[in-house]
């Protein structure tokens, strides 16, 4: 009888542990989610016909609709959705509106812009001299004014209606380029950060924590510093003649980051398997 009384006071215990534990559990993601509004979430219902497959990128017009660059470009302006059509949109790696309205898009071997108001889609391949149109996978998109540059997997483009130029990078890794105030940078795992400085190109650090995995933010502050993160760490660069690398969180163990947005004063990292990091 003292065993099974003692037994009986063993699992009470544990399962008002179990409670205890599931509450600090709640109240610490109730706190955690205050810095960040109250959540919402929906799954969106496609079309049985409507194969995105992989989504690349997503982009948002003035009036709140969506243009979905996937293996085909999509349109869904909150209750329906629309497909594209156009022999040259296929494989939407980024997308990017001008402030004339227009849709500009890179995808495989493409670049060129669409008309929202009648979808109607224009190459722009010809601001690429001959030699240089075959251009492979595209993997950036970013817009300055009247120029465009154009990251691929070792090559980056400035490319408009009047001007051309090119870098190319070699190497095991794709190159993950960054447009921030200070200037132009291309981070290579295994190599390290390279700034494009007019028509040349700096490697201005070979941190082996810094250049160890694939940088896929980096921001800079009013005081010129610079932020990176990896799947390594998050990382602080001063720009100096000699380039101070500090590590400022190592994450122990390598995470594979999918995607990283900046809220106020977090950085929120999508993961593949290890959740959403703050």
């Amino acid at each position: 009888m003292i065993f099974l009384y003692m037994r009986k006071i063993c699992i009470l215990g544990l399962l008002m542990l179990g409670v205890l534990v599931m509450t600090l559990t709640l109240k610490a993601a109730e706190e955690w989610w205050t810095g960040f509004g109250d959540p919402y979430m929906r799954t969106l219902e496609l079309d049985p016909l409507a194969e995105l497959g992989n989504i690349w990128d997503v982009s948002w017009d003035s009036d709140g609709v969506a243009y979905i660059g996937a293996e085909r470009l999509w349109r869904w302006d909150g209750s329906d959705w629309k497909l594209i059509e156009g022999d040259k949109l296929f494989n939407i790696r980024a997308m990017s509106f001008s402030e004339d309205g227009k849709l500009w898009l890179a995808s495989h071997g493409e670049f060129g812009v669409l008309d929202p108001r009648t979808l109607k889609y224009e190459s722009r391949m010809d601001w690429f001299p001959e030699e240089h149109r075959g251009i492979g996978e595209v993997w950036k998109l970013h817009q300055d004014g009247d120029e465009f540059w154009i990251g691929t997997e070792y090559r980056l483009f400035r490319v408009s209606e009047s001007g051309f130029d090119v870098w190319e990078f070699s190497g095991e890794h794709r190159i993950i380029f960054h447009f921030l105030p200070s200037g132009v940078y291309a981070h290579q795992a295994g190599e390290g950060l390279w700034r494009l400085e007019g028509e040349s190109m700096q490697l201005v650090s070979t941190d082996p924590d810094l250049a160890e995995k694939s940088v896929l933010y980096m921001e800079e502050n009013d005081d010129g510093q610079l932020l990176a993160v990896s799947g390594k760490g998050v990382f602080e660069l001063e720009i100096r003649e000699d380039w101070v690398v500090d590590s400022v969180l190592d994450f122990k163990r390598n995470l594979f980051i999918s995607s990283i947005i900046r809220d106020n004063a977090s950085l929120l990292l999508g993961t593949l398997g290890d959740g959403v990091r703050v």
